[in-house]
């Protein structure tokens, strides 16, 4: 899909605004592992402290290819979509790698900035086994620098020794749903919410992020600078 940053701008100010937003979605962030990652912005954009690394993009994304509704966005195609004038106009996803039908495709994000380059992490599964590739700063198009990586992942996972195993994620503790809260054009939020106010502005801690926080970091993160190089994660089927 084409960029977004409005939706995910939206999504940080439904939970209270970025400050908090950040704050849920760092904390989301510690819970699954991914211990090098610093979300500064909600919705990717380049912003200097801002970091992650293909580990840790390869730890969320296992998290995120964990949802059912998001699994069938990212499967999808192309959809219609209706401008504000009327015309209807047609989206395509982004992911090269599932317009080419590459079997065993369960999903991408992609994303790219200045500072940050391209990058991409996605997941394909075949015969019971999943990998997940991280790509950051990488050249070629998507799917000539993705194709020979799981090509060469699917035919030797059996082959090879990790050098490291992916982080287990800790305990998701139960996060009660409240109405959205409701935003000015600039932002602000509206008058009559007093008591929803006082809900989002407690602290982050006593309510860490949920499979929402999981998304949204996603989003920001394929937009944060580092290094690049690639995480090649196989799992064996359980016998």
């Amino acid at each position: 899909m084409n960029s977004g940053n409005d939706a995910a701008s939206a999504l940080a100010n439904a939970v209270g605004g970025w400050d908090r937003a950040l704050g849920l979605m760092n904390v989301e962030a510690a819970r699954l592992g991914a211990t090098d990652t610093v979300a500064e912005t909600p919705n990717g954009l380049d912003r200097h402290g801002q970091v992650t690394t293909a580990a840790d993009l390869a730890t969320i994304f296992r998290a995120a290819i964990k949802m059912p509704d998001l699994l069938k966005i990212m499967q999808t195609k192309t959809m219609s979509a209706q401008t504000v004038e009327g015309r209807r106009i047609s989206l395509y996803n982004h992911n090269k790698m599932l317009q080419l039908n590459y079997p065993g495709h369960l999903g991408a994000k992609t994303g790219t900035t200045s500072m940050a380059g391209k990058t991409v992490v996605s997941a394909f599964k075949r015969d019971g086994r999943t990998l997940i590739v991280a790509l950051m700063r990488y050249g070629g198009t998507m799917e000539r620098a993705s194709k020979v990586r799981y090509d060469w992942g699917f035919e030797n996972a059996d082959k090879v020794t990790p050098v490291e195993q992916l982080p287990t994620a800790g305990p998701r503790p139960q996060v009660q749903r409240r109405p959205a809260l409701q935003v000015t054009q600039e932002g602000s939020p509206e008058s009559g919410q007093d008591e929803l106010l006082a809900a989002v502005s407690a602290p982050v801690e006593e309510e860490p992020g949920g499979a929402s926080s999981t998304v949204i970091l996603l989003v920001a993160l394929m937009a944060a600078g580092g290094a690049g190089y690639v995480v090649l994660r196989a799992r064996r089927p359980r016998s």
